[in-house]
């Protein structure tokens, strides 16, 4: 059984991935299902404190394709890491379009 933990969540990430042999955890940029406008970093975070390659994966609608093509391996300089990723998701169409909102700097 799994305890509770008061571990945040980019804390118990960095745990699990420690621990594990092998592990993917998959996050959408936004941290959600609704529109959100500006995009949780905690992803960012757990890979960087991880050590961990992010992969990034699509579903592109419009196009009916999907795939993993990109690894980003984060550099501890999170505004540059964050707008490669955006522009990476620039190119696709996801099945709720209207509900991504690109990444803000802080």
């Amino acid at each position: 059984k799994h305890k509770q933990s008061k571990l945040s969540t980019t804390s118990f990430m960095v745990e699990a991935f420690n621990n594990a042999e092998e592990l993917i955890i998959a996050i959408s940029p936004e941290g959600t299902r609704s529109h959100n406008p500006h995009w949780k970093k905690g992803f960012y975070h757990a890979a960087f404190e991880a050590e961990i390659p992010i992969l990034l994966g699509y579903l592109d609608y419009k196009n009916r394709v999907s795939g993993i093509s990109k690894t980003i391996i984060p550099s501890g300089d999170i505004e540059k890491d964050l707008k490669e990723i955006n522009d990476f998701y620039s190119n696709y169409i996801g099945k709720n379009h209207e509900q991504f909102a690109p990444y803000q700097p802080s």
